[in-house]
């Protein structure tokens, strides 16, 4: 092969791991953005839930415990997988006081400890919550810039 040749395939070979390392980090940042969404949403139903049990633990009722439920389990074994470590054991924490307040033989202070835990779990979640926005908001952005470009 003459110089100019192994000029050109050096510079296809690279051009060509280039692209595929960049279509390769584009799609690792697409799952990224969407294990962040999944994790955003799980968050947004475990505030409901705890807000649900609050609720009631305010009202002086038995709060109602889905975690029976096989889809509480798997919404409970996603948590452990998602969500860092410490937030995973204040939510059990809160939903332990939660199961222990409907012991009616715990009398009513069983029911404050179970609120206090839930409202500490619930400003935990409320945090993470905005730690995963910006990421989330940040990548909106970038995709609509870059749709908005493609677009005439």
């Amino acid at each position: 092969m003459e110089p100019g040749q192994w000029n050109q395939l050096l510079f296809n070979l690279l051009s060509g791991g280039l692209g595929a390392l960049l279509l390769f980090l584009l799609q690792s940042r697409q799952a990224y953005l969407r294990v962040k969404q999944v994790t955003a949403n799980l968050v947004s139903v475990l505030k409901t839930d705890l807000r649900t049990n609050l609720a009631f633990l305010e009202a002086g009722r038995d709060p109602e415990l889905p975690s029976m439920t096989a889809v509480w389990r798997d919404l409970t074994a996603l948590a452990v997988e998602l969500l860092p470590s410490e937030l995973t054991f204040e939510l059990a924490v809160a939903y332990q006081a939660v199961s222990l307040s409907m012991d009616h033989e715990s009398g009513l202070s069983a029911s404050a400890t179970a609120a206090g835990a839930v409202k500490s779990a619930l400003g935990k979640l409320e945090d993470y919550e905005k730690s995963l926005q910006l990421p989330l908001l940040l990548a909106g952005g970038l995709l609509h810039a870059s749709k908005s470009r493609k677009s005439p």
